[in-house]
């Protein structure tokens, strides 16, 4: 299969049904986010020291994210500091001509979807949160720099 058929079919599969009873999906991703390198699939090389990411509420429908990594060698560095919008429109990326939109799909889903130029899919993420709000589990899909098809889960356990 290939990538924009699965793609397709991720976002057909979980089309929003944005009536959630509960806590907005925003809210619940607020805080800080410490990745469980033993659960990620595929693990990086070399495992970092830590990886932490962070969420602030930053008006409405807005957060603010800030990544910060301390690689294996000790070295610190924020590799992420942005401000997204959570409307469930397209907006600018801070990708050269790239196009994001996060749609909130349920109480503990939120997806994110990167469109280039062209209008291709470069990037589909979902961010799905335990619901014990522990435990956020990140599913991305995308084509790297050389073009190539990469899937990636990320574990993260709330700080």
């Amino acid at each position: 299969m290939t990538l924009a058929k699965s793609l397709l079919i991720m976002i057909l599969v979980s089309a929003p049904s944005i009536s959630w009873s509960q806590q907005d999906p925003i809210e619940k991703l607020a805080g800080s986010w410490k990745q469980d390198f033993s659960q990620t699939r595929p693990a990086p090389f070399p495992v970092p020291r830590s990886r932490f990411h962070r969420w602030e509420l930053a008006g409405k429908d807005k957060m603010m994210h800030i990544s910060e990594i301390v690689e294996a060698d000790g070295t610190k560095r924020v590799t992420e500091e942005q401000t997204d919008d959570y409307s469930g429109k397209p907006y600018p990326d801070r990708e050269n001509g790239q196009t994001t939109v996060f749609r909130r799909i349920d109480e503990n889903t939120i997806q994110q979807i990167r469109t280039g130029k062209d209008g291709q899919i470069v990037r589909f993420l979902e961010r799905v949160i335990s619901t014990d709000g522990k435990t956020l589990t990140v599913r991305q899909v995308g084509v790297n720099a050389e073009g190539k098809a990469n899937q990636e889960i990320q574990v993260y356990q709330k700080q």
